[in-house]
């Protein structure tokens, strides 16, 4: 669960909770030269699914939800990184929307605790991909990961 979000409906005011999948993780830049000039410079994050995550992606929500371009269907992705330390490690993170908790109006309603946990176990089927000024400059095996 990450937040929620309070609309209204039928002259009420009612909270709704959005459910991600939401990766969190620790990366080590290796080069000498800064990774990122907060000035000018923009650092993103996606996840490139292999066959099985995205299977279970499309078990679980319907749609190949690491798709930025046709499978979002009203979902949404995240990413966000703290800033590297004098030991040149970072926090990152990369989440992708599955649904809200609550049937509303037209938004997609969560999948129900069995798909999820079939999603959880496909998670780190696939790569880690860095993104910087629209040009991927590395890639990270996700499987490779202790998790």
């Amino acid at each position: 669960m990450v937040g929620s979000t309070i609309i209204e409906e039928n002259g009420k005011e009612k909270e709704i909770v959005p459910l991600a999948l939401y990766y969190d993780m620790k990366i080590k830049h290796s080069s000498d030269k800064n990774l990122i000039n907060f000035d000018k410079d923009d650092l993103d994050f996606k996840i490139l699914p292999d066959k099985e995550l995205i299977k279970a992606s499309k078990d679980a929500v319907g749609v190949n939800i690491f798709d930025d371009e046709n499978g979002l269907d009203g979902l949404g992705r995240g990413s966000g990184y703290g800033d590297f330390n004098r030991n040149r490690t970072g926090k990152i993170n990369v989440s992708y929307d599955l649904g809200f908790t609550t049937k509303s109006g037209g938004l997609p309603v969560a999948p129900n605790k069995e798909k999820i946990k079939m999603l959880k176990e496909n998670a780190l089927k696939g790569g880690l991909v860095v993104i910087k000024n629209k040009k991927e400059i590395s890639r990270y095996n996700l499987n490779a990961i202790n998790n």
